[in-house]
């Protein structure tokens, strides 16, 4: 072939999967201009040495390109950018955003260049349903800190904190008095944060016991 072309469509499993080899890039030329043609690949040793060709194609973290949402394409080096801490949240919604081999290349980048990598997800990663193998096996190798709900204590600290990041002067009393009545999770604390927040400015009033009381009747 004058370019060696691999198209490779999966909906189920790898062994359903559909295999085709061809010449012709995926191009605007190509599409509405010439006719091209692929063939199929059907013979299992032959499909397993193409695979596994494509496989190493794939994880390249160098030279990849990511296809994203919009239609572009861009560079996973890019992607991931030039910080030595990368943050990734609810890497168990990456079933449905289909973007398994994206996270796959950033672990080994991260790995690879000596960055910190910091994943968080809404589900152990033993219950995460991820289809690719060299996935799960970069994960299962990465330490793992379950978060609980914050105890009277840490449920103290939260509501200092974020009181303290508006600039916000509340009273001991105050804090005690919403320990003792806000759902104990970090939502819950924030939100309820915004809305006194928020409820006081209204009021033109300081934070008190008793505006709380005037906003939660």
């Amino acid at each position: 072939l004058e370019h060696s072309r691999i198209y490779y469509f999966e909906n189920s499993t790898q062994e359903d999967a559909l295999l085709f080899l061809g010449s012709a890039d995926a191009m605007p030329r190509n599409f509405f201009k010439r006719i091209e043609c692929v063939f199929p690949i059907e013979n299992a040793e032959d499909r397993k040495r193409i695979l596994k060709i494509l496989d190493a194609y794939l994880k390249d973290n160098t030279q990849a390109n990511s296809l994203l949402a919009n239609g572009d394409y861009k560079k996973i080096i890019e992607r991931v950018g030039s910080s030595n801490l990368i943050v990734i949240e609810n890497i168990d919604k990456l079933i449905e955003d289909r973007s398994e081999e994206d996270l796959f290349h950033i672990i080994n980048f991260t790995k690879e260049n000596n960055k910190k990598l910091l994943m968080t997800s809404g589900k152990s990663i033993s219950n995460i349903e991820f289809k690719l193998e060299d996935l799960k096996s970069r994960l299962n190798a990465t330490l793992e800190a379950k978060i609980m709900q914050p105890d009277d204590e840490l449920m103290k600290l939260v509501l200092i904190k974020i009181f303290n990041d508006k600039q916000l002067l509340i009273n001991p009393n105050v804090i005690d008095f919403l320990k003792s009545r806000l759902e104990r999770s970090y939502k819950s604390i924030n939100d309820f944060i915004e809305k006194i927040d928020k409820f006081s400015l209204e009021k033109g009033k300081k934070i008190t016991i008793s505006l709380i009381n005037d906003l939660i009747k």
